[in-house]
């Protein structure tokens, strides 16, 4: 009889579980699975957990079940009669269908709208198969369009709506999807372009996945359709692209054509929207072309997973780039950031300044003295931002990078994708990927809570994990980047006046993130630029999360606007896209 090896029998039944838990998060959310899991494990095993280790409130931290969040949703529906009679603005909406699609949509779209004032704008090249297909739906609020290839322009003739809608066979439009726009536009969200949180239809036909998605974010648009197939566009705006050909899978580049001529895009935060099938079409064409009206010296490339892309912007010369360098008493990581600067990035027009805050350690001086770079001396206690500024005043680049000394170069191309990317015009600061010493992730950008508390996003797990809809591996919008890592031109850091030095350990760079974007340039991070992050070494870490308590209360209170909410964080979502966290600690177990 052979023997049987527990330890590859526990391995199997880890690995089964693993699989039956990764398929129960994405049909109910990890909220409630967690939340499960552990009431579970204290029932059955009381003496190894203890009431206290059960997450609390964990309704407040994490996407729970996703059925529970629809039905608030539809509690709020029963009243949306009520509202409609109360709308000051009742638009005239046009859904563009095209007829030879067969699509599934029609029946739904017809008889569940709570709000009814539209119409359709139905196309063939097949006057019969428009016919056919009005007597088969008993449609009566239409408009024919005979055409092969209709532009815009063929559209507008035949329809006098405001709005209009593009319907795709890949999604489906719930009965309240006409309802929030309308709202929007009554609450004075006025805008040419509105689209909406959307989800997925499982095997069993139950709505699943959600994704939760931000305001408008022009360069994550730039890494893939978060905007999705289901939008309303404007006649203001639609009139501007008279010429647009609405060919097979248009809508990602109808979507980008408008981008080009409005910033208006309102977004509504409730999934009223659901998507059969991923329409999995190489869009690097497409986006190529977007970027070449836009005048960019760019190239567009797949992206790290197959369903994102890449634009990869240029550089013809290489500005001077001053690095910044705060330290103290610590000669091997300084040492080591150096290095890797010096051998590990093939950038090469950057000066290195190291402002040292009363070092009185002989090995370190001793290092220093090795050093053909400038040593600029801060005689205060450790402030944050007055060192950088201190060493922002002999800055002689067009870039001023702010980086800890606990950094270590991962890409040799980490600084030109940096630069390149902040050379935009609508550019300011440009952030990295920073990771832990075990591959996990440290930061991959920032967000706020409405308190004004602020986080890393996809902190804690591993890179290589698809997380929460690829979002931190794709370049994209985002209100704060780490000063662990931050690249900002000369120009906008001097207009804003630099860091804050009232935020001398905290809130310093969230700060300087926030007065660029008042001044209408974005915040950028990239995941191909890669950087080792040891995390606080030079100063007592005093936190977990991104933000410490410390400098709280002036932050909020300067950026009071914060509490509408972060326009690049879904108020949907849990902290830290939890979803995405939960693989990783499992991951953690089987290994």
């Amino acid at each position: 009889m052979s023997q049987i090896n527990p330890s590859n029998t526990r391995v199997q039944k880890l690995k089964k579980l693993y699989q039956i838990s990764r398929e129960l998060v994405r049909e109910y959310g990890y909220g409630y699975f967690l939340r499960v899991a552990f009431e579970e494990l204290f029932t059955q095993k009381g003496k190894l957990f203890s009431p206290d280790t059960i997450p609390q409130n964990i309704e407040d931290e994490f996407i729970l079940n996703y059925d529970d969040l629809l039905e608030n949703y539809n509690l709020e529906k029963n009243q949306s009669q009520l509202k409609i009679q109360d709308f000051s603005t009742t638009p005239l909406f046009s859904f563009v269908l095209f007829v030879d699609m067969n699509s599934p949509l029609i029946k739904k779209i017809l008889k569940t709208q709570i709000y009814n004032n539209f119409e359709f704008v139905l196309v063939s090249s097949s006057e019969k198969h428009i016919d056919s297909f009005v007597s088969q739906n008993n449609i009566s609020n239409f408009q024919k369009l005979v055409v092969d290839s209709p532009k815009i322009h063929d559209i507008m003739s035949v329809s006098k709506a405001d709005y209009f809608i593009f319907l795709s066979n890949f999604s489906i439009l719930h009965c309240d999807f006409l309802f929030n726009i309308v709202s929007k536009i009554n609450q004075n969200f006025l805008g040419d372009v509105y689209y909406c949180d959307e989800d997925f239809i499982g095997k069993n036909g139950k709505r699943v996945n959600p994704f939760f998605k931000p305001d408008w974010s022009p360069y994550l648009l730039r890494s893939f359709n978060y905007i999705g197939n289901s939008f309303v566009i404007r006649k203001q705006l639609l009139d501007k692209l008279s010429n647009f050909v609405l060919d097979k899978n248009f809508h990602y580049d109808l979507i980008l054509h408008c981008a080009e001529i409005s910033t208006k895009f309102v977004h509504v935060s409730i999934p009223c929207c659901s998507i059969l099938k991923m329409n999995n079409i190489d869009q690097t064409k497409v986006l190529s072309q977007h970027i070449q009206r836009l005048g960019l010296n760019a190239e567009v490339e797949r992206g790290k997973t197959i369903d994102t892309l890449r634009v990869k912007y240029l550089l013809e010369n290489e500005p001077k780039v001053s690095i910044i360098i705060p330290t103290k008493n610590n000669k091997l990581l300084l040492e080591r950031c150096i290095k890797s600067l010096e051998n590990n990035t093939n950038y090469k027009n950057f000066e290195i300044i190291i402002v040292d805050n009363n070092t009185d350690d002989d090995k370190t001086l001793e290092y220093y003295n090795s050093l053909d770079y400038e040593i600029i001396p801060y005689k205060d206690a450790f402030n944050f931002s007055k060192m950088n500024n201190l060493g922002a005043t002999k800055a002689q680049g067009d870039y001023i990078l702010c980086l800890n000394d606990d950094t270590k170069v991962l890409d040799p191309n980490w600084l030109t994708e940096m630069v390149s990317i902040c050379k935009q015009d609508d550019v300011g600061i440009v952030g990295a990927k920073l990771l832990h010493s075990n591959g996990t992730i440290q930061h991959a950008g920032a967000v706020f809570l409405k308190s004004g508390s602020g986080f890393h996003v996809f902190e804690n797990i591993m890179e290589n994990e698809k997380g929460f809809f690829n979002l931190h591996n794709v370049i994209r919008n985002f209100s704060a980047v780490t000063g662990a890592c931050l690249l900002i031109k000369k120009s906008v850091f001097e207009k804003v006046g630099g860091y804050d030095d009232n935020f001398d350990l905290f809130y310093g760079d969230a700060d300087l993130c926030l007065k660029t974007l008042n001044n209408n340039l974005h915040v950028i991070y990239t995941p191909f630029a890669r950087l080792l992050h040891e995390g606080s070494a030079t100063i007592k870490k005093t936190s977990e999360t991104f933000f410490a308590i410390e400098n709280h209360f002036s932050f909020i209170s300067k950026w009071s606007y914060l509490k509408q909410g972060d326009p690049f964080y879904n108020p949907n979502l849990g902290w830290n896209y939890s979803i995405a966290k939960l693989e990783h600690q499992m991951d953690s177990i089987i290994s």
